[in-house]
C-alpha cells in the first residue's frame, strides 16, 4: 500500500528519500529518517532485513508509520560488495495478513538487483568525473603550451624591434611589430574564450582555405625561425 527507497548519502552520511509512494510528508523528513531509533537507519547500519507487524514487535524502534495505519512493514537493505547503499521499505495498511515468504524473497531479490544497479551507476559517475578532471588537465596543459608559444613570439619580436631601432631598420621594426600585434590579439582572444568557456555555444562551421591557414601559421613562426637562421617556405 505504501513504500519508499531510501539511500545513504556517502558524503553527509545522512539518509535521503529517493522515491516514495503513499507516505505522509512527516515520514519523509530528514529528522524522521535519521533518528537513532529509526527502522530504516537500523537496517542500513546493520545490513539486515527487518519485518515488523502485530505479532513481531521491536520495542527499540519508533516509527510514526505505526500511528498512521501501517500494520506490517518490510524493510530490506540495498547491499553491494559488502556495502549497504540504502534500503527499500514496503508497508501494508490496515491488513491482518503479513508478508509471505515468497513476497519477502521477491523484495530481497529486487533489493539486490537495485543495489547492483546503483553501484554500477556510482562507478560510471566516478569514471565520468575522472575523465572530466583528466580532460581539464589536458586542456590546461594545452593552454600553457599555447601561451608559452605566444610568449616566445613576443620575446623574439621584442628583440627584433630592439635590433631594428638600434640599426635604424624601420622595415624590420614594422614587420616585428605586426607579428607582436597578432600575438597580443591572440592572447586577448584566449582570455575572452576562457571567460566564455562555461557558456553553452553552438559551433560556427565555415569553409577554410587550407593554404592560407598554413601561410598564417608559417608567418607566426617566421621571427622565431629567422632568429635561429631557419627559413620556412611554402609552395
Amino acid at each position: 500500500d505504501s513504500g519508499s527507497v531510501i539511500l545513504l548519502n556517502r558524503e553527509s552520511k545522512k539518509l535521503e528519500v529517493a522515491a516514495s509512494r503513499g507516505l505522509d510528508a512527516e515520514m519523509l523528513e530528514p529528522d524522521t529518517l535519521n533518528r537513532t531509533d529509526g527502522i530504516a537507519k537500523w537496517v542500513i547500519e546493520t545490513g539486515r532485513m527487518l519485518s515488523l507487524g502485530p505479532n513481531l514487535v521491536h520495542t527499540q524502534f519508533q516509527s510514526p508509520g505505526m500511528e498512521r495505519g501501517i500494520t506490517h512493514a518490510l524493510v530490506v537493505p540495498l547491499r553491494s560488495h559488502e556495502q549497504t547503499l540504502g534500503a527499500i521499505t514496503v508497508n501494508k495498511m490496515r491488513s491482518e495478513e503479513g508478508f509471505t515468504e515468497v513476497q519477502t524473497e521477491a523484495l530481497l531479490m529486487i533489493g539486490n538487483a537495485a543495489a547492483v544497479a546503483l553501484d554500477v551507476l556510482r562507478l560510471y559517475q566516478e569514471q565520468i568525473e575522472g575523465e572530466r578532471i583528466a580532460s581539464i588537465g589536458m586542456t590546461v596543459m594545452g593552454i600553457g603550451h599555447y601561451i608559452k608559444n605566444l610568449n616566445t613570439v613576443l620575446q623574439v619580436g621584442r628583440k627584433l624591434i630592439d635590433d631594428g631601432l638600434r640599426k635604424g631598420n624601420l622595415e624590420s621594426v614594422g614587420a616585428a611589430w605586426d607579428t607582436m600585434r597578432r600575438s597580443t590579439d591572440k592572447l586577448t582572444n584566449l582570455a575572452m574564450d576562457l571567460l566564455d568557456y562555461a557558456k553553452p555555444r553552438e559551433p560556427i562551421r565555415q569553409n577554410v582555405e587550407i593554404h592560407q591557414l598554413l601561410k598564417n601559421i608559417a608567418h607566426e613562426f617566421e621571427p622565431a625561425a629567422a632568429h635561429h637562421e631557419i627559413q620556412i617556405e611554402l609552395s
